[in-house]
């Protein structure tokens, strides 16, 4: 065999011996990546999938107010799906005096310090701020001034109010799952049947804040 074969013959080899090498180390590298750890194989349940409450025979909402200074805390708690979205409302009393009339409006109105949303998890839910009047009076003064009422009287008297209703798109999925489009699976001592809205639940609790300095009934 003459050289220039012999040298061929070679080079044949040691490619074919590269090959395997390049595919081993590929194979290797392929099987690593597919071997993740426990909690990355896993896949997670969409919410769908989750498995959902059983229904409860009684239905509840409850919270408790604790106020330092002017800095507000709610703590709560509520046999409700997970996810539930509950709407809380912090309010003032006030007076008005009705300039197009020349005559007070009767009786209280309200002004509304705080408006947000709650999430209900594993039976509680909570809420911290700060409750300042200068916003709602500052809008109050400016809306006032078109419509025509003047601010007459500003009171102590304060409430929060927490609400979970089944208004359209205001839910999670899995809690219309659960409780209903309206709610209708609903029960309790604290459930209202609504009408066209559907059952509710709502609780209101007062308590005592001095309006903030700077802030007053012209």
């Amino acid at each position: 065999m003459s050289l220039y074969y012999k040298n061929m013959k070679k080079i044949l080899i040691f490619g074919i011996i590269t090959l395997i090498i390049i595919i081993a180390i590929v194979s290797s590298d392929d099987k690593k990546n597919t071997e993740l750890s426990p909690s990355q194989n896993i896949v997670q349940p969409s919410e769908e999938q989750e498995e959902l409450e059983e229904l409860q025979a009684e239905y509840f909402i409850d919270f408790d107010i604790s106020l330092e200074g002017r800095n507000i805390t709610l703590i709560g708690n509520a046999n409700l799906p997970n996810k539930s979205t509950l709407s809380l409302g912090i309010h003032r009393y006030a007076e008005y005096f009705d300039e197009t009339i020349n005559e007070p409006l009767s009786g209280k109105r309200v002004v509304d310090l705080v408006n947000t949303k709650l999430t209900v998890q594993d039976g509680s839910f909570s809420y911290s701020g700060y409750l300042t009047d200068k916003e709602w009076y500052k809008k109050d003064l400016s809306e006032n001034e078109i419509i025509g009422f003047r601010l007459t009287k500003i009171y102590d008297d304060c409430y929060a109010s927490i609400a979970f209703t089944p208004a359209r798109n205001s839910q999670p999925s899995r809690v219309y799952k659960i409780l209903g489009k309206k709610f209708e699976k609903m029960e309790g001592e604290q459930v209202e049947d609504i009408g066209s809205v559907g059952r509710t639940i709502s609780l209101d609790k007062n308590f005592t804040l001095p309006v903030e300095q700077g802030v007053i009934a012209k």
